[in-house]
């Protein structure tokens, strides 16, 4: 399936072949085709039916032992431009695919950028890469569970929930995704993004954090509640939206999704209006991936197996409390719907 597909955008766009880099930094490009994460700049050369993995010398057979493809081998950072221009001297049209600096790239040949038709195809996870994502939520969920047990403990600090968060990330070796989002009480009337201060909850807060284990990505987002309220009451409802939600992605459109999310927050008697960018979006090797739901080129992304993305819904209450859920769903090959996140 993904081979037919790079052969067909080889071939639609009249390309020779498609160099795809990847970094320690970004490497979902590079991980998605060759299933390992690169240890500095590397990239994957496609061609109709064959790709071949192009790295520097000393890391040529660390690369060789952990892929079954071809490795050519270039020198070091100061002759890439060079030594790439030899590799791709006999092709006419070229495709790029992630952030190549430009400065490696030779003047001399035709090169046109095809990212957005890669971010379409990685949003198409294999049942491998699927699990290794399915672990990293599962390990996220975990720390979120042993952080509730916490907070009901009387951990009220919001600086002592980032420590332990963050402490979490790292006895169990993992990366932190992005800076752990504390967001608590009238704040939450603006955003439930926010950084940690100094200073208890008093009613309810919002935490949103993300990992990553073995190069895949997790990020979810829960709420706690020092006592019952009207907010704890409504983020169950909102929560049993999502619960129905799951059940029908599978199939429909992003707009439709969207549709689906305002019938049924009016139908169980929440507010009918979403925050358009925390719909949910697509994730597994990077924290956002097509689609990313309130952008306008994913309106007409169909779910299908493969996918992986989140559902996080976040609406405003008639108090002023914005509040919102967030979970990790994937499409397996019975199109069939697994949560990864719990």
């Amino acid at each position: 399936m993904k081979n037919k597909i790079i052969n067909k955008i080889l071939k639609d766009l009249k390309l020779d072949a498609i160099l795809v880099y990847g970094d320690s930094r970004d490497f979902r490009f590079y991980k998605f085709l060759t299933g390992i994460e690169p240890l500095t700049i590397a990239f994957v050369l496609l061609e109709q039916n064959k790709t071949s993995l192009i790295q520097f010398s000393y890391l040529v057979e660390d690369t060789k032992s952990k892929s079954n493809f071809d490795v050519i081998s270039i020198r070091d950072d100061r002759t890439l431009k060079e030594d790439l221009a030899k590799i791709l001297v006999r092709f006419q049209k070229v495709g790029v695919v992630g952030d190549v600096p430009f400065r490696v790239l030779s003047e001399n040949l035709n090169f046109i950028d095809v990212t957005k038709e890669f971010e379409v195809l990685i949003s198409y996870k294999s049942s491998k890469d699927v699990k290794g994502i399915e672990d990293s939520a599962k390990t996220l969920s975990n720390i979120f569970s042993k952080l509730e047990k916490e907070f009901k403990s009387g951990m009220r600090n919001e600086k002592d929930i980032e420590k332990f968060v963050k402490r979490e990330i790292f006895e169990k070796g993992l990366k932190e995704l992005f800076p752990v989002s504390i967001c608590s009480d009238e704040l939450l009337k603006n955003s439930t993004i926010g950084s940690a201060r100094d200073i208890d909850v008093k009613k309810y807060v919002c935490i949103d954090a993300g990992v990553i284990k073995n190069g895949y990505t997790a990020d979810m987002t829960r709420m706690f509640f020092v006592r019952d309220s009207f907010v704890s009451k409504s983020y169950e409802l909102l929560k049993k939206v999502n619960s129905s939600i799951e059940k029908k992605v599978c199939g429909i459109s992003v707009s439709e999704l969207r549709n689906i999310y305002l019938k049924e927050l009016k139908k169980i008697g929440l507010p009918d209006k979403l925050n358009d960018e925390y719909i949910g979006h697509g994730t597994g090797f990077s924290l956002h991936e097509f689609p990313v739901f309130f952008q306008e080129e994913s309106k007409d992304f169909i779910f299908k197996s493969g996918n992986v993305f989140t559902l996080e819904p976040e609406i405003k209450l008639k108090n002023g409390i914005n509040i919102r859920v967030e979970d990790m769903y994937a499409i397996d090959t019975n199109n069939d719907i697994i949560k990864l996140t719990f």
